[in-house]
């Protein structure tokens, strides 16, 4: 049986608004993971790949980010990593007034993208990629501007 990607209007409205300033905002966190990467003139340097950026979220936030992750995420990495995130808010997250809680994500940029994604295809209604139907469209032999 497929998630609940149902989307309630004041909630996860803020819930997209977090989520977008925390992927306009990402290279601004503290590094969190470096790798090695050799520079155009061949020296070898140490180039982030991985930012620590703080996100405030009210609970109830996070259970419907959750909720809509489980029903719309293609990987499985991303529910478990917010579950865990939403399981110890009260204890590793900062309280803010207002009933926000401040915690740091740490998450590559692509895990961001994913989730930005996910959280536009539930506002949207649209649950299909450009490319699924790209490709759907070449395995048929179809044209794929549509004539």
């Amino acid at each position: 049986m497929p998630g609940d990607a149902t989307w309630y209007s004041p909630v996860c409205d803020d819930v997209l608004r977090k989520i977008y300033v925390w992927y306009a905002c990402y290279s601004r966190g503290d590094p969190s993971a470096t790798r090695q990467w050799m520079n155009l003139d061949g020296r070898i340097i140490d180039r982030t790949t991985s930012y620590a950026n703080p996100v405030r979220f009210k609970p109830f936030e996070l259970d419907h980010l959750i909720r809509i992750l489980d029903a719309l995420a293609p990987t499985r990495e991303l529910v478990e990593y917010f579950r865990r995130v939403r399981k110890g808010i009260r204890l590793r997250g900062k309280l803010l007034p207002g009933g926000e809680y401040e915690v740091v994500l740490n998450a590559y940029r692509q895990d961001v993208e994913e989730t930005l994604t996910a959280l536009i295809k539930a506002k949207t209604g649209e649950t299909t990629n450009i490319s699924d139907t790209v490709k759907e469209r070449t395995d048929k032999g179809v044209s794929i501007w549509g004539t």
